[in-house]
């Protein structure tokens, strides 16, 4: 009998140490995702960034353009 009752233990605690472990990679997991859609983020601010910058140097660009042409 007390053998079964440690047997009973024993699986108990594996279990609990594999839902620690599932839970531990799952929020792993979550991170990894939030990281990238951070980074995605950045990604895309950066772009919107350089395209505004770009359309601004060529506005520029056509107004000196256009003082030289008077």
């Amino acid at each position: 009998m007390m053998m079964m009752m440690m047997m009973m233990m024993m699986m108990m605690m594996m279990m609990m140490m594999m839902m620690l472990l599932l839970l531990l990679m799952m929020m792993m997991m979550m991170l990894l995702l939030m990281m990238m859609m951070l980074l995605l983020l950045l990604l895309m601010m950066m772009m919107m960034m350089m395209m505004i910058i770009q359309y601004n140097v060529k506005t520029i660009h056509r107004e000196c353009i256009a003082k030289e042409m008077i």
